[in-house]
């Protein structure tokens, strides 16, 4: 029987709910349909979301325990491996639940309180959660999945209570309320010393929870679900201590989002980005299984094409598997929805060739960005700001690179990009090593910068923290001439069309003599007003380039304008540019909205090219630096076959690809390096 996802590149993990009422039926509709549909391993889901009664305790687990062995053995017969993802460890969300007798429940910052998400310092919780997960362990799964509500990210999972509050007073010396506390974790301005000290005992607390669920399985691997790194940043998640308490062989399930197709598929940028910033935050070794979850399941909500593109991009990025969540928990057969299991058993050629190639050891190349854990602890807040404001920043930075065809990592780069507040996790030594190098600073970050001593460094006299346009004057658009760095003649952008965001910020720079100007705002008459981007090489000699919009408010959520031809050759050219001309990877062609990437293995390159957008690329054009030419190079047919590429397709740095690419066919290229002798 298949044991771990090793047994199977492209290994799909379902997850499945067998209600009690229907329980015969679904276990054979099981073992007659997953052979046919590719999976090799069932997570079963207990008493999971609508038909959630509340904590589950020792008495009310049993019959579903007996379940369980029946569901292993059945499975086991015929080659798919059983695993366990109890549908809560603290809780969801209330829907009308109750709490255990003598539990205390989560108190919110404004002291409403939840009657079902457990408090995870509560005696009663974990004495409970303890006796059941043994339970859940003896049935033998190949993992043990604790679901995300583990989490104390959310107004509903930040506790207050008064565990909280006097576990707190014995860290600060004296006794303390929730409006004290409150006040100091969200004070404006610099972060008071009181909300670094609550992080702490907060992640004390899930530190505590993770290891008794260890210690109560016993000896079966742990699986985490994950809720997006930059989120966990609210709560300081340390993820090496996390990766500690949960012992050996753990497993991680990072959300891909996009739970529904709320419009076009460019929500794929988060879901790789969750992939690979939670793959870099844990340890080497982890198993990682992206969770793809459709809500409230049926094609109604995610269609069998978007489904695809989800699980190939997990594939494509590495991923050992995907945890797939597509089928409803209320009893529905999966034959009612029978095009998701025809699509996962017809594509699994792909996906399995796909992946024996992207897992292969290697590094992904592109701009790197920063993610640092304790970001929440040195942010900055506004007047009123709440919890949220503690998130990590950066996802803005990563779309406005990849929507460009400009792959982004967090594994080393020569070249980096900086934006909002993320200077403030750098010490100087940190931000010198960067200057030295190739560096990108949206407005906010070089804000920061100049006020901490490196303007000249930046090859800025003074950068001012961002204000909305209309601070600034009338302000109609940026205009390109710089010719290295995608200008020409009359090339416009918008400030503000086709959708209208009066909230996007910019700094004012004022440049040294010595910087160039790549670009500038303009007023009705298209006079020119403020440097909208700058370009230097400091006297470190590394090469800098400021874009003077606040990225966070110019691109995200509503931030379209940003984008165009125009803007995917400028920041073809600052990357190009801060390479010294040789970029790892810059994909343009006949369409919009790419997704690429490029990881580098012993013996050749992955390259990978994804369409987001509605319309089909009849082809694209890759440059990339290699260290010599390939040997070869091979592009995977939708049969998942390697298919060589044409004998002129490689010209000089450029790879042509006349390989139509749509939503479910993206372009997958294997440059090999291995030159016989």
């Amino acid at each position: 029987m298949k044991q771990s996802p090793d047994s199977s590149p492209a290994w799909y993990a379902l997850r499945r709910t067998l209600p009690p009422f229907r329980f015969e039926e679904l276990l054979a509709e099981l073992v007659e349909q997953l052979p046919r549909y590719g999976v090799d391993e069932v997570m079963i889901l207990e008493d999971t979301e609508e038909l959630f009664h509340g904590h589950p305790t020792p008495a009310t687990a049993a019959a579903s325990v007996r379940n369980l062995h029946r569901v292993r053995e059945a499975l086991a017969e015929v080659g798919i491996a059983y695993s366990l993802n109890p549908w809560i460890t603290r809780g969801h969300a209330d829907r009308g639940r109750g709490a255990l007798p003598g539990m205390q429940t989560v108190v919110r910052a404004d002291g409403s309180q939840e009657t079902c998400i457990a408090c995870p310092l509560c005696p009663v919780w974990r004495d409970n959660l303890r006796q059941v997960w043994a339970m859940y362990a003896a049935t033998r799964p190949r993992a043990l999945w604790i679901d995300d509500d583990i989490r104390d990210v959310g107004d509903d999972h930040e506790c207050y209570c008064p565990l909280h509050l006097e576990r707190f007073a014995k860290k600060v010396g004296h006794p303390v309320t929730r409006q004290q506390v409150v006040a100091a974790v969200f004070q404006p301005g610099a972060p008071h010393p009181w909300r670094g000290w609550w992080l702490d005992m907060r992640q004390d607390g899930t530190l505590e929870v993770m290891r008794l669920l260890a210690q109560a399985s016993a000896g079966t691997p742990i699986g985490l679900m994950s809720s997006g790194a930059r989120h966990h940043c609210r709560e300081g998640r340390d993820w090496a201590a996390v990766a500690a308490a949960l012992g050996d062989n753990l497993h991680s399930r990072p959300t891909m989002g996009n739970y529904w197709e709320w419009g076009p598929p460019r929500g794929l940028y988060f879901s790789q980005d969750s992939v690979k910033l939670t793959r870099h935050c844990l340890p080497p070794g982890t198993v990682d299984l992206t969770e793809l979850e459709s809500v409230p399941f049926s094609r109604y909500s995610k269609s069998v094409a978007f489904t695809f593109a989800q699980l190939a991009l997990s594939f494509a990025y590495g991923a050992r598997g995907a945890a797939i969540n597509i089928f409803d928990h209320l009893g529905t057969p999966m034959q009612a929805e029978a095009h998701y299991g025809k699509m996962l058993g017809a594509r699994k050629a792909f996906l399995n060739a796909l992946a024996q190639r992207a897992q292969l050891p290697g590094s992904f190349r592109g701009v790197q960005l920063v993610y640092r854990k304790d970001a929440g602890r040195l942010m900055h807040l506004t007047p009123g700001a709440g919890s949220a404001a503690l998130a990590g920043e950066g996802y803005p930075a990563l779309e406005a690179f990849e929507a460009a065809g400009i792959p982004t990592t967090y594994d080393e780069s020569a070249v980096m990009f900086l934006c909002g507040q993320q200077p403030r996790t750098l010490s100087d030594e940190e931000i010198g090593v960067l200057l030295g190098k190739g560096l990108f600073v949206d407005g906010a970050a070089a804000a920061i910068l100049c006020e901490r001593g490196f303007a000249a460094e930046l090859g800025l006299v003074a950068a001012a923290p961002p204000t909305t346009l209309e601070q600034n004057g009338i302000i109609s658009g940026e205009t390109f001439s710089h010719p290295q760095f995608g200008g020409g003649p009359d090339l416009h952008m918008s400030a503000y069309l086709p959708m209208a965001d009066y909230g996007a910020k910019l700094s004012q720079l004022q440049p040294l003599a010595h910087t160039e100007v790549v670009s500038h705002f303009f007023d009705p008459d298209m006079r020119p007003l403020l440097p909208a981007m700058t370009a230097c090489v400091n006297a470190r000699g590394g090469r800098v380039v400021v874009h003077a919009w606040d990225y966070a408010s110019a691109i995200g959520p509503v931030g379209i304008s940003f984008h165009s031809p125009t803007r995917q050759r400028q920041l073809h050219g600052v990357v190009r540019w801060l390479f010294h001309n040789q970029p790892p990877l810059l994909v343009s062609g006949d369409g919009v909205w790419p997704l690429v990437l490029r990881k580098d293995c012993q013996d050749g390159s992955l390259l990978a090219c994804f369409n987001l957008s509605l319309d089909p690329w009849p082809g694209a054009q890759f440059e990339l630096h290699l260290p010599r030419p390939p040997a070869d190079i091979w592009i995977l047919d939708p049969s998942g076959s390697w298919q060589p590429a044409a004998a002129d397709a490689w010209q000089a740095g450029k790879f042509t690809a006349h390989c139509p690419i749509t939503l479910e066919q993206p372009l997958v290229i294997w440059f090999n390096q291995q030159h016989r002798a």
